[in-house]
């Protein structure tokens, strides 16, 4: 729930107090606790607990998250010198820092970013943890260096430019998120999970990963079923235990009605022994009863006790400005109205709530994973070959389809038609509700960022390396950490532990991947725990989710506001291909995703681009603000 922030100014002559707006942005994550401290011209701050330090005052941390593994550290420490036996995680990280430098966030697990000052060296190390729930964004302004937990700390310093990213906008219409290290606002950048940053007094910056995904899945174990079966549940059973063992009060998990959601909740029954758990389950009204009951089902079978709630189209718009505000980056999930709503159900009862989050990504427990190529993969081979023979006499010829060939030729038609599969606009509909934008994302060019991705040859396989890349931190995770964070809500994540992230990327490659072998490897371990019905249940994609609710009064009306809104007067959506949608109620309901995601990205934008950056949730409805 910690957020901080920090700047680094030209010299000390030219130090203004610009960490106090940075830290007011954040202040709704520390109920009101805030402390910063200033070396020569650089200033860290941090909301919701106190800066560590080591003995000798020359090195400062400043975390968001926890770590795992502190005792495993402590041990090793002590082996070093005599230690504190109290330390705090961010003091874990100052001594570890000072005894292996940067190499120190290779020992780290857990859920974390942090931001460390060396005084001596006068340098900053900014790292974030390996699957990406902590964000940290960072820029150089002219004379600056700011960096912080939320991008709207850094806009409110009034000295980053509230410059909108069009080819961060043209990704978000092609996704429905933000992906990799591109932001919403210009000439700042994400750091990637898995990487650090370091900072130097000479105004060297260096960004390195220290920890590989692809690489894990270089590491195949041919191991029979019955083992890996006996390692997944040693490792979830140890992950909970784990996360548990610093978790405060009651216990709360989410249930959604999915093997991912029902397997941590039957393994935290298990670790929580006398503990009291809830559960909590939110669904939208007439769209997935199905999935309530079957948590229901879940609770019950086991002794579980579960609130429940149910959103309904009149409701639906009562809270989403704040939780625009919350997300800090435009997301067009329908997902963010049920995580708020779950976030504060569960506030209500527990400060910890755990969550299946990242089970689909990781044992292929979603349909979005079978998948027909469009054309023969020997096929598209071949075209490979024959355009890589060819662009030597075309590089002579004409230049630019030459290149236009060799990108071609790099990327496998398998993760094309992924992409293609999952785009929230199709190519023709972009081009149509945004000739501006359409031109600035090409997914071969995408695509071709992830260099590692040819190291997996199995196409199912890549599919998932691909979204624990991307849909995972950029959407999901950002998504719910926000939200819980908006509610003081510690949030566990028991499925992404690093043993199992590397574990189950060390599985045998999937190639192809039947209804039936979904989640093919919690089915089994879920057997006797959970009712068959629910273990057999598939997890399907929902392309027309929410769609009765696209003419519903409350809904149509906000709608019928964006034709005039503020990204159509900028000509970054198309005022008329949005009317024409909204004509009829055919049209309305069968392109709502569509209109969903401009609203989402029309409401981020009145906040962030448009006015000053409020650094309070703002309480105002969504027809106001677009008014």
């Amino acid at each position: 729930m910690q957020g901080f922030a920090g700047i680094i100014y030209p010299d000390v002559f030219q130090s203004k107090p610009l960490i106090h707006p940075m830290l007011e942005a954040l202040s709704y994550r520390g109920k009101g606790e805030k402390e910063h401290y200033t070396y020569k011209n650089i200033q860290i701050g941090i909301c919701g607990k106190k800066l560590g330090t080591t003995p000798k005052k020359n090195l400062l941390v400043a975390l968001d998250g926890s770590l795992d593994n502190t005792e495993g550290l402590r041990r090793e420490l002590h082996q070093l010198g005599p230690l504190a036996p109290d330390l705090r995680d961010e003091e874990l990280i100052a001594h570890s820092y000072a005894a292996w430098g940067t190499a120190c966030v290779e020992r780290f697990e857990g859920d974390f970013a942090f931001a460390l000052l060396d005084q001596n060296q006068e340098s900053l190390f900014l790292a974030r943890d390996r699957v990406g729930k902590k964000p940290i964004y960072w820029t150089y302004a002219p004379h600056h260096f700011f960096f912080a937990s939320e991008l709207k700390a850094l806009l409110a310093t009034g000295c980053v430019p509230q410059t909108p990213a069009l080819d961060a906008f043209a990704c978000y219409l092609n996704f429905g998120y933000i992906p990799q290290d591109v932001s919403p606002i210009q000439e700042v950048n994400r750091l990637l999970p898995g990487h650090f940053l370091l900072l130097k007094r000479q105004r060297n910056l260096l960004i390195s990963p220290y920890w590989s995904y692809s690489a894990c899945f270089q590491r195949q174990q041919n191991l029979p079923p019955n083992e890996i079966l006996h390692r997944l549940d040693e490792l979830l059973a140890a992950s909970c235990r784990t996360q548990t063992s610093g978790a405060k009060g009651d216990l709360g998990c989410v249930l959604g009605g999915g093997l991912g959601s029902s397997s941590v909740a039957a393994y935290l029954k298990d670790q929580a022994q006398e503990r009291p758990l809830h559960a909590f389950s939110v669904g939208f009204q007439g769209e997935n009863e199905t999935d309530i009951e079957a948590a229901k089902t879940v609770s019950q079978k086991l002794n579980i006790s579960i609130t429940e709630d149910r959103i309904s189209p009149q409701n639906v718009l009562d809270e989403l400005v704040s939780i625009a505000w919350h997300l800090d980056e435009p997301l067009a999930d329908f997902n963010s109205i049920a995580a708020w709503r779950l976030a504060k159900q569960a506030a209500s009862q527990v400060s910890t709530l755990f969550s299946g989050m990242g089970s689909d990504e990781l044992l292929a427990g979603h349909s979005r994973y079978i998948f027909e190529p469009v054309a023969q993969p020997w096929k598209e081979k071949s075209l490979q070959t024959i355009r890589q023979l060819l662009i030597p006499l075309l590089h002579a010829l004409r230049l630019n389809k030459a290149y236009d060939l060799l990108r071609q030729s790099r990327v496998d038609p398998w993760q094309f038609g992924y992409l293609k599969q999952n785009a929230l606009f199709s190519r023709e509909d972009l081009a149509a509700a945004s000739p501006k934008l359409a031109p600035l994302f090409d997914s071969q060019v995408f695509l071709a960022k992830f260099h590692h991705l040819s190291r997996i040859s199995k196409p199912v396989s890549a599919f998932l390396y691909f979204d624990v890349k991307t849909l995972l931190p950029d959407n999901y995770m950002l998504l719910f950490e926000r939200l819980s964070a908006a509610h003081h809500l510690e949030w566990k994540t028991p499925f992404l532990s690093r043993e199992l992230l590397e574990f189950t990327a060390s599985l045998p490659a999937i190639e192809r991947l039947a209804e039936e072998e979904t989640g093919r490897w919690l089915k089994p371990l879920l057997k006797g725990k959970i009712p068959d019905d629910v273990i057999n249940r598939s997890k399907e994609r929902r392309p027309d989710f929410l769609k009765r609710w696209a003419t519903s009064p409350e809904i149509s009306e906000v709608l019928h506001l964006l034709p005039r809104g503020a990204l159509a007067e900028s000509g970054l959506v198309s005022g008329s291909w949005i009317a024409k949608q909204l004509q009829s109620s055919e049209s309305t309901q069968r392109h709502f995703r569509h209109l969903w995601a401009i609203l989402m990205l029309e409401i981020w934008f009145r906040l962030y681009i448009e006015g000053p950056i409020q650094t309070n949730p703002p309480q105002i409805s969504v027809k106001e603000l677009l008014s």
